[in-house]
């Protein structure tokens, strides 16, 4: 596939994967001679007052490769973390080498963990391409929703995380890619193909290593990504004419260790409120295992920020949530659902607090009938107790809607958040997405 100016990204369109269209100011510009700029986004952008829960960190590491293995060159981190601009543009010297990189690898520059929303390349040609993370959220890689725009319409690609020592179980250390193989070139016609290859079968886009591969670890000096070997080749629509799938040729260098994922569609439902195994020992963390940040709270009104999805999803890990267009919340600690406090529900709620009229001096407005049911709250949201009368049961009559034993009594705080009252439990950190 010619490599032409990039007419779109392969995401995940009305919940399903499509070609999101771009725009040319959201790549980098070539730096100079031969290097390629890397732009790597990070999934929160955030005011100062918020980067305490940012989910944000260090600038990674990154490798490229031609299309023939060729290794073009790599740059480690300086050790700087992504947050005020909520990207960082990376510069890889490729030395005598225009090529245009068909390979990227992305490594975690430090122990504190990002969440990359996307990468977008400008090479020497001044080529662009670009990955976000739908695709690592589509094939199985731990993630959380992201307020970083790329693409038009607004739209705001899913973040997937990279960690380098494991904590908050993230073990993925490193990305691995055929970049080439996530952008939409020239005429929409000739790319559509290799959507219809990935909604097909997702295992065409998941499964085979070169294409895309997930790593624990993985060692910038010494290891080199799988290639397809020999090169693949395309149809007229953009669908690869082999569709193989394979382990991969890394041209007698060693790897990395490569993390078996599912895609999304072959996993199984987690129970709701129960903590899921972790995926290398099979042991149980159940306050860190969704939530690394358990005193923070982001308010999104997104529709695309879906409360119950992200609640319910095995892999999704990142602060508790509320969706003001939703009117529901979703508790990270434990995954459980709540509703907004309002004039009909009381108990068993998420009561924003004074934070309804900062949200009002921003132009923004609460949903109708949500209000805030404590007076004496401060300015975080605060989850409220059930009622005693609910607690054998639910605190509304929606059955994905699940009261939580750790909030029915007032002496019992431990769980969300670290503040409490006879209130309930608060949280100190709140986090908005406009």
């Amino acid at each position: 596939m010619a490599l032409e100016a990039i007419s779109g990204v392969i995401g995940i369109v009305s919940d399903a994967l499509g070609l999101i269209d771009t725009v040319a100011d959201q790549f980098p510009s070539q730096s100079s001679g031969s290097k390629t700029t890397v732009r790597i986004g990070a999934g929160l952008p955030m005011s100062a007052k918020d980067k305490s829960a940012s989910l944000g960190g260090k600038v990674p590491h990154i490798g490229l490769a031609g299309n023939s293995g060729n290794w073009l060159g790599v740059k480690k981190s300086n050790g700087h973390t992504i947050d005020d601009g909520n990207f960082a543009d990376i510069d890889v010297d490729q030395g005598d080498s225009n090529e245009s990189p068909a390979y990227v690898v992305v490594a975690a520059g430090g122990n504190d963990a990002l969440c990359i929303s996307y990468i977008a390349i400008t090479d020497p040609a001044k080529n662009q391409q670009a990955w976000v993370g739908d695709v690592g959220y589509q094939c199985g890689a731990r993630w959380y929703y992201s307020s970083a725009i790329f693409g038009s319409s607004n739209y705001q690609p899913r973040c997937t995380w990279i960690d380098g020592d494991d904590t908050n179980d993230i073990v993925e250390y490193a990305i691995s890619m055929h970049i080439t193989d996530f952008k939409g070139v020239g005429d929409p016609s000739q790319h559509q193909g290799l959507v219809k290859e990935y909604k097909d079968n997702v295992a065409s886009m998941c499964g085979s290593a070169p294409r895309l591969t997930f790593w624990s670890s993985w060692d910038m000096d010494k290891d080199r990504m799988p290639i397809y070997n020999p090169v693949l080749q395309y149809n007229d629509d953009g669908s690869d004419k082999s569709n193989i799938y394979t382990a991969g040729d890394s041209l007698g260098h060693p790897m990395g260790k490569p993390i078996e994922l599912t895609p999304v569609g072959l996993q199984r439902k987690r129970r709701r409120g129960i903590a899921s195994p972790n995926a290398s020992n099979g042991t149980v963390n159940a306050t860190m295992k969704s939530n690394p940040r358990p005193d923070d709270i982001v308010i999104t009104r997104n529709t695309e920020h879906k409360i119950r999805p992200l609640c319910d999803h095995p892999k999704a890990l990142g602060p508790s949530i509320v969706n003001l267009a939703e009117e529901l919340f979703c508790d990270m600690t434990d995954k459980i659902v709540y509703p907004l406090c309002s004039s009909n529900v009381t108990c068993g709620c998420l009561d924003l607090g004074n934070v309804a009229g900062n949200l009002n001096d921003t132009n923004s407005t609460l949903p109708s009938g949500s209000t805030s049911q404590n007076s004496t709250s401060t300015n975080t949201p605060r989850l409220k107790p059930t009622c005693s009368k609910q607690r054998l049961g639910k605190p509304t009559d929606d059955p994905t809607i699940h009261p939580d034993s750790r909030v029915e009594d007032s002496a019992n705080t431990s769980g969300v958040g670290s503040g409490s009252s006879s209130g309930g439990v608060a949280f100190k950190n709140v986090i908005h997405w406009t």
